[in-house]
């Protein structure tokens, strides 16, 4: 075990893994079993059949270069799709011990000074061509903290540490959003506390990973928490659920490319299938209706064939938001990926195709609003 800003971390955590026992039982595979424990994903919660892992950044990532593609599990393996807002942009690490805390302020520390510097001598400019202005940001609970400005655009930038986990907030937009953005941010570094994985808050707020920040549970700042998860014990099994703001169709774009169906589509056709060799569909149709979270959703069911001829699977239910909905209505998405190369490497049977799609189908269902006190 090692000790991590004063509270002591166990090297794993304890609780049986007895999906395979479900997987065999016969039960239908929408049924949740009640040996499996939630986990909270922004205002959702998950049931998750065995203990996990979570994507976030490694601390010499995070110390180095806090760019949000940049997630991983604490392996080093991709935590691919992995996506964090809350108003701005966040980058959260792994829970970091005491030296990788005094590495990680000493370079924000620095980076805020490389930034004031280059603006001063001219080697960082705005958009416009005005004059850019650097300014100190003193703010509550902020570790480090700045804002550039100039006659059109403003950036906020915030270093925090939250327990033991560092979270970097970011946000550039036109001056006009100055104000909202600042409340934003204060929103955040006043509200936000560390919150243990499988633990689900009783309250109106948003979950991320290591993370709780509480709020009125009006959609009022724009979220996304897609947060990525690995099975510890079937470590061929990736798991994503994304909870998200509903997105607003811009003027002059195609509707369409909003709906579920479309955005189905997309992710396995553009953003899934450069990593495979083929991808064909198990579904007679092209999908299924059913609902997610208590939302119409569209569900697709596929067989991968990677780039090394292993056959795997993928399970993917998306369903489209409410912009305009008086309750919070968000865009969804839930998959559970197998890829099997991730089990046989370290010993591991991966799981069969009918468990895979069981256990996927039983994930999707347990997707649902958190119970508020």
């Amino acid at each position: 075990m090692e000790e991590r800003l004063g509270r002591v971390v166990p090297n794993s955590l304890i609780l049986p893994l007895l999906v395979s026992a479900f997987w065999v039982s016969g039960c239908k595979a929408q049924q949740v079993p009640a040996t499996w424990q939630n986990e909270c994903v922004g205002r959702l919660s998950i049931s998750m059949p065995g203990p996990i892992d979570v994507g976030a950044m490694r601390w010499d990532q995070f110390r180095d270069r806090s760019d949000a593609s940049r997630y991983q599990f604490a392996d080093g393996e991709p935590a691919s799709y992995t996506n964090f807002q809350y108003g701005g942009y966040l980058a959260i690490s792994h829970p970091l011990t005491r030296s990788q805390v005094e590495e990680v302020t000493k370079e924000s520390q620095a980076s805020k000074v490389r930034v004031k510097s280059k603006i001063a001598s001219g080697l960082i400019e705005s958009a416009d061509g005005s004059k850019l202005i650097f300014q100190n940001l003193d703010l509550p609970k902020a570790a480090v903290a700045w804002k550039t400005v100039s006659t059109s655009d403003i950036s906020l930038v915030a270093y925090h540490y939250v327990g033991d986990v560092a979270v970097k907030w970011t946000v550039s937009a036109g001056i006009d959003r100055r104000d909202a953005f600042t409340k934003d941010l204060n929103a955040f570094l006043l509200g936000v506390r560390p919150r243990s994985l499988l633990s689900v808050p009783a309250e109106k707020g948003i979950c991320f990973p290591h993370l709780f920040v509480p709020d009125s549970g009006q959609n009022m700042i724009k979220r996304v928490v897609a947060a990525t998860y690995r099975l510890k014990d079937h470590p061929d099994i990736t798991i994503m659920l994304q909870d998200a703001s509903a997105s607003v169709v811009p003027e002059g774009k195609d509707p369409k490319k909003y709906t579920a169906l479309y955005q189905s589509n997309y992710f396995w056709t553009q953003n899934y299938r450069p990593a495979v060799k083929t991808l064909n569909s198990l579904l007679n149709g092209s999908h299924n209706k059913i609902k997610l979270a208590g939302q119409d959703a569209v569900e697709t069911m596929f067989r991968l064939v990677r780039e090394n001829d292993i056959e795997d699977f993928g399970y993917l239910v998306v369903s489209r938001g409410d912009p305009e909905a008086t309750i919070d209505t968000p865009d969804l998405r839930v998959y559970v990926i197998r890829n099997a190369d991730n089990a046989k490497k370290k010993g591991i049977t991966p799981i069969p195709k009918n468990d895979f799609f069981a256990m996927a189908k039983s994930i999707a269902a347990s997707v649902k609003h958190r119970e508020i006190n």
